[in-house]
């Protein structure tokens, strides 16, 4: 998990360690997920932003400008950012390793165990969960109807709405958000 602005949670090492969450990494590693975490979703906040924006013009002209202020945008927080190109570079492989990482939770969730170090973090991330999959559920519902991305958009919106709440539990649950269900919604 990521460190957070407060500072550091022995109490939150601890479950992380008892729930299996936490595994050596290599230096590199821990820091290119600090580091990118919050670009990647500031980012990605603007990047939606941007194709909102498209949707709501009418002409080729100003779909043209917001097209070259999002690129001269997004070639200036890259330069600043370095790793974060990186990252969308290794978008394939992140999106597997998100889905594995999704998978070891729920396998995780699953089990006794994982409720007895911290119950309360472990309810709050099996809500989660739950919700994740809840989501995706309607989604596919949703996808079987022509016409349907409004819909598909505003259920989409509402999880993320739902999941950000869900994910102030805690520092697990946030970083779970940040680093697991963020990605995994599009957020």
């Amino acid at each position: 998990m990521i460190p957070h602005k407060a500072g550091y949670s022995w109490d939150a090492y601890k479950t992380m360690t008892d729930m299996g969450l936490r595994k050596n990494k290599t230096v590199s590693d821990f820091l290119r997920e600090v580091q990118t975490a919050a670009d990647m979703q500031a980012y990605y906040e603007k990047k939606n932003q941007y194709e909102a924006n498209l949707e709501s013009v009418g002409t080729d002209f100003e779909r043209s400008q917001l097209r070259k202020e999002f690129t001269d945008w997004a070639t200036i927080f890259k330069a600043g950012r370095p790793l974060v190109q990186e990252e969308l570079a290794q978008g394939g492989q992140k999106a597997i390793q998100r889905m594995n990482a999704y998978n070891d939770l729920t396998a995780m969730l699953s089990k006794r165990e994982a409720y007895k170090a911290s119950p309360d973090t472990a309810k709050a991330l099996k809500k989660m969960v739950d919700l994740y999959e809840s989501f995706k559920s309607s989604k596919k519902e949703l996808e079987q109807f022509s016409g349907s991305s409004f819909l598909s958009q505003m259920n989409k919106d509402e999880t993320i709405i739902k999941m950000r709440e869900l994910s102030q539990y805690n520092e697990n649950t946030v970083s779970a958000y940040n680093v697991l269900f963020g990605g995994l919604l599009g957020d």
